[in-house]
């Protein structure tokens, strides 16, 4: 309760639970006494005004309000006010008083900047799924010799990338374990027939990056093993085994095989397609590791070694995806020219990577790394850069502050930007949106360079 003269006269015993004061050290004492010290000079005026046109309501409609407890720190609230009229007066006596209801919304802000935060990771991560969609369908497409073909290979590979987020969602997208990944993506082809799957190694949680790209790999090591390996022999066989190891100063390091046995003999592939870059290209590059194959006579190896910390957890110009046509676009501007790429994502680093050499652009990279951007923006010569924002929990503007003092061209790609969210600092550069069409990159670089 508060005088006209903005004087405390009365509180209760939940005074000292919101703002750390006894009662009796706040009686007689100005209600800006709880209130932080850059608003103390507006909110005398404030009150004033209240004083003389006095009215239930409440307080500071449409701004965030704040208290001020007795050590210092602040929290917000939300402010109810009572116009209490004691003597029959006309209101806005200096003897009228003033019923204000403090609550302490706390816990509501951090719910509303959690949901806030949610909705912001749910259309960074849509965005990336379906610019992975985009890219495992025009990849499928180059190799397919009959829309059949093309619809079996396709469904067959999103049917993939979906049992790893099913997996994902079932641990609330914190991650997956690599037991329950490799049983998932194997039990299309194994017909309840688990015996011929041996899987082995310590309980492990991969990223869910990480889940993604290493369940679309296992994913194309069963189609292969169904088609030309154990799996198309009765008495075929698979071994899935993992370690994580590390020597004594040393990063630790995870390694992974597949090994397949009594199945037909094994002969080198005379052809290569999507499903080959997948197993070898894309996950060496997804986890900064090294991929081996091994086509043994009786039987063919996979393995995959790489980083553990990469597995496991411890205003722009807008490209407009809908009206960018593919035959307004001169990509003959990309030939010679060397084009830094940098994407974490292996499956869409290799896309681009693949699109850029076929319109004849040198390729830089691609860079999955902050250290490793870094390193190849340095480089002299370069033609112009496409950016992914995040790289692995980093952004990218040391990386664009680079080539700007460079003065190289520069886009960026994002599913967690865009124009309307940049930076100040990066205000009228480029940025394309995920997922785009891959001559719409080609043509956005083109147009880039072009302008420079």
């Amino acid at each position: 309760m508060v005088d006209g003269k903005g004087r405390i006269t009365f509180v209760n015993p939940r005074i000292e639970t919101l703002f750390g004061y006894k009662p009796a050290e706040l009686l007689g004492n100005p209600v800006e006494t709880l209130i932080p010290d850059r608003y103390r000079g507006q909110h005398v005026a404030l009150r004033g005004s209240f004083s003389r046109h006095p009215e239930t309501r409440p307080m500071g409609a449409g701004r965030d309000l704040y208290g001020r407890r007795k050590n210092g720190t602040e929290f917000p609230v939300e402010i109810g006010l009572n116009a209490v009229n004691k003597t029959g007066n006309p209101a806005g006596q200096d003897d009228d008083l003033i019923l204000a209801t403090v609550v302490d919304i706390t816990a509501r802000k951090k719910s509303e900047e959690h949901v806030r935060f949610i909705m912001r990771e749910l259309a960074h991560r849509t965005k990336n799924i379906l610019a992975v969609v985009q890219v495992m369908s025009w990849q499928t497409a180059r190799t397919c010799t009959s829309l059949e073909d093309f619809e079996e290979r396709f469904t067959q590979r999103i049917d993939a990338l979906s049992c790893s987020h099913d997996l994902l969602a079932n641990k609330e997208w914190e991650g997956a374990a690599v037991a329950d990944l490799v049983k998932a993506q194997l039990a299309p082809f194994l017909d309840n027939a688990n015996e011929r799957l041996h899987v082995h190694g310590p309980s492990l949680l991969l990223k869910p990056d990480a889940a993604q790209n290493l369940g679309l790999a296992l994913h194309e090591l069963a189609t292969n093993a169904s088609k030309y390996g154990a799996l198309s022999h009765p008495s075929g066989r698979i071994k899935v085994v993992w370690t994580i190891d590390g020597t004594a100063g040393a990063p630790r390091r995870f390694r992974i095989d597949w090994h397949e046995n009594g199945g037909p003999e094994v002969r080198p592939p005379t052809r290569t397609g999507f499903g080959h870059s997948i197993i070898k290209e894309i996950v060496a590059r997804a986890f900064t590791g090294e991929v081996t194959l091994k086509f043994e006579p009786e039987g063919f190896i996979w393995q995959l070694t790489a980083p553990a910390d990469r597995m496991f957890a411890e205003n722009g110009e807008t490209v407009d995806n809908e009206t960018m046509e593919e035959d307004d676009m001169n990509t003959d501007l990309l030939r010679g020219q060397r084009i830094l790429v940098v994407e974490d994502d292996a499956l869409l680093a290799m896309s681009v990577d693949a699109m850029l050499q076929e319109a004849g652009a040198d390729i830089i990279g691609p860079a999955a790394t902050l250290d490793r951007a870094s390193t190849l923006a340095a480089a002299d010569k370069l033609s112009g850069a496409i950016l992914d924002i995040r790289l692995n929990g980093d952004e990218v503007w040391p990386v664009a502050r680079l080539l700007a003092k460079n003065d190289v061209p520069f886009m960026f790609y994002s599913g967690h930007y865009d124009s309307a969210t940049l930076p100040a600092e990066w205000a009228g550069r480029p940025i394309l949106t995920k997922p785009a069409r891959p001559r719409q990159i080609v043509g956005a670089l083109a147009s880039l360079i072009a302008l420079h």
